[in-house]
């Protein structure tokens, strides 16, 4: 799909916007005026593959009940490992086919370190915008407003390198 004017073009360049929640993410590719759903990926919650009583258990002693509990519930941590795991390898897989020079990230708070952290030190070093939010739902338009407001925000340029982005985020907290 065609990129507004008024919007960020991506001339010279590509990128990836990736959008995550929980458990899901869209991945878009940004180039020569033109941004496109390169892929999709979502994790479902297993609390669907277990059946009523299936994991609950009862501790008995000589007063009766002592302790009872579920274990059926879905481990957060277990999902989010494999669902970050899932997104670094495609998110490489899809790099090392399309060559993208920088990576903005749309993502909420609770998951941001996490998320980056999983993700490959040569991917790491190409994040040039971290924008934190859930925005799973929003259009690709408004996700670019966004970007366009955020440079905006930070002059013509974007930082490149780590170190700059430190240096630009300390400006602004």
């Amino acid at each position: 799909m065609k990129i507004k004017k008024e919007l960020p073009l991506f001339e010279q360049k590509k990128a990836f916007i990736i959008v995550t929640g929980k458990q899901s993410a869209n991945i878009y590719l940004a180039s020569n005026g033109e941004i496109n759903l390169v892929d999709e990926l979502y994790i479902p919650s297993p609390s669907s593959e277990y059946s009523d009583n299936e994991g609950h258990f009862k501790r008995r002693g000589s007063g009766g009940v002592i302790s009872s509990g579920s274990v059926r519930e879905p481990q957060k941590a277990y999902l989010f490992k494999k669902f970050s795991t899932e997104l670094s390898k495609l998110i490489a897989k899809l790099d090392d086919k399309e060559k993208v020079q920088e990576l903005y990230l749309f993502t909420p708070d609770y998951i941001k370190n996490n998320l980056r952290n999983s993700l490959t030190k040569l991917l790491q070093n190409k994040i040039v915008m971290e924008i934190f939010g859930n925005y799973g739902d929003s259009h690709v338009f408004d996700l670019l407003k966004m970007i366009n407001k955020e440079n905006e925000h930070f002059g013509a340029t974007t930082p490149t390198t780590k170190e700059a982005q430190k240096l630009m985020q300390k400006k602004i907290d």
